[in-house]
């Protein structure tokens, strides 16, 4: 948990949007995670799913979020998580 503050009504939107997409995305993979193999590594399933979720909300939001994944997620790559099944 962090402690963050802005007077920018879409910063904070942006944040609200974060956490609400990571939690969907997260329960989301969890629910398909039997369709994939065991050694998959699930992150590039719910990553997939929250920038795809991102997206319906702010172009903008998801391509920043995406941008950050091989910082925030080491070892998980670009390529993985835009191929990703989600239908």
């Amino acid at each position: 948990m962090q402690h963050c503050t802005t007077a920018d009504l879409d910063e904070l939107l942006h944040w609200i949007a974060l956490g609400a997409t990571g939690s969907m995305a997260q329960q989301w993979e969890l629910q398909q995670r039997d369709r994939f193999p065991a050694d998959r590594d699930t992150r590039i399933g719910w990553l997939a799913k929250q920038v795809e979720l991102l997206r319906r909300l702010n172009t903008e939001w998801a391509e920043q979020f995406r941008a950050h994944i091989p910082v925030q997620c080491p070892g998980v790559r670009l390529e993985d998580v835009d191929a990703h099944p989600l239908g």
